[in-house]
């Protein structure tokens, strides 16, 4: 492995992300940003190993620098914006709002949104993505999750990894979720 490539230590630190070795995945994220501070997307992996370990605090300021560092993806956006609602729902609308300005955000994208502005209910918002997949449906169980429905996030979350597995999808987030609820 080449040293000072950011790319091979973010592939790296995404296996060990993806085995549940978070600690590996978090020094190898380091040491990307270390070979280079602009690759704003190695932010957004270790903010999300770090809300992985319940290390909240260290995944918003991670979460807020890729920002800064120009990714704009629906999803970081959106993970900012779960955390920063436990404290400060208002507040975390606001910059939710911020964060979006300029993203392209796909079909399947405008209706999760606008349920996290609160502008559509989790069911309208699932009416309106595409059927069968899975990533809407986890956006929609953490919302529920947030808002304390943990009966229908929990489940939905089941449902989602069902259907991520049939498609032979890794998808470490949804059973990590899962885990959290116990």
């Amino acid at each position: 492995m080449n040293p000072g490539s950011a790319i091979a230590w973010d592939d790296r630190g995404d296996t060990f992300y993806a085995s549940g070795n978070y600690e590996r995945a978090i020094i190898d994220y380091t040491s990307a940003i270390k070979a280079d501070p602009f690759a704003g997307y190695v932010y957004y992996d270790r903010g999300k190993t770090s809300e992985a370990q319940g290390e909240d605090k260290r995944a918003i300021e991670d979460y807020v620098e890729a920002i800064n560092r120009g990714i704009k993806w629906p999803e970081l956006a959106l993970r900012l914006f779960i955390l920063r609602a436990k404290a400060d729902r208002e507040a975390a609308v606001q910059e939710l709002e911020k964060n979006l300005k300029g993203v392209d955000l796909s079909d399947s994208f405008q209706p999760i949104v606008a349920m996290f502005l609160g502008q559509m209910t989790p069911n309208e918002a699932m009416d309106r993505v595409v059927p069968d997949t899975w990533w809407p449906r986890y956006f929609v169980a953490r919302y529920l999750l947030l808002q304390g429905d943990n009966e229908r996030g929990k489940k939905m979350l089941e449902d989602v990894l069902d259907k991520a597995e049939k498609a032979d999808i890794k998808y470490f987030d949804i059973k990590l979720a899962l885990a959290q609820l116990g």
